[in-house]
């Protein structure tokens, strides 16, 4: 009875690690992925700088700086539940630092 109680409790255990671990994004992924959705959109001229990378709970947040053809402007790209939301300054709304 002991020992089937501790297999239950270590499976119990390891199965509750493995799932929190895998519901996060990492800082890194974001990254990538922002930049890849950024070169998807705009030309080949395209330079971005990273001002802000945060992470709360399982949300990234993505703020970077970006240059295209004489044109800047900021973007961010928000991961929440799984999904992407890009957002930019560009058509002249503020974005909050």
């Amino acid at each position: 009875m002991k020992s089937t109680l501790s297999l239950i409790s270590i499976f119990c255990f390891t199965t509750l690690l493995s799932f929190s671990a895998s519901a996060a994004t990492s800082k890194s992924d974001a990254l990538t992925e922002c930049k890849s959705h950024l070169d998807g959109i705009y030309s080949d001229d395209l330079r971005t700088k990273v001002k802000k990378i945060k992470k709360r709970g399982g949300d990234v947040t993505v703020k970077m700086k970006v240059s295209t053809e004489g044109e800047r402007f900021n973007a961010v790209c928000a991961f929440a539940d799984g999904n992407m939301t890009y957002t930019t300054d560009r058509a002249g709304s503020n974005l909050a630092d």
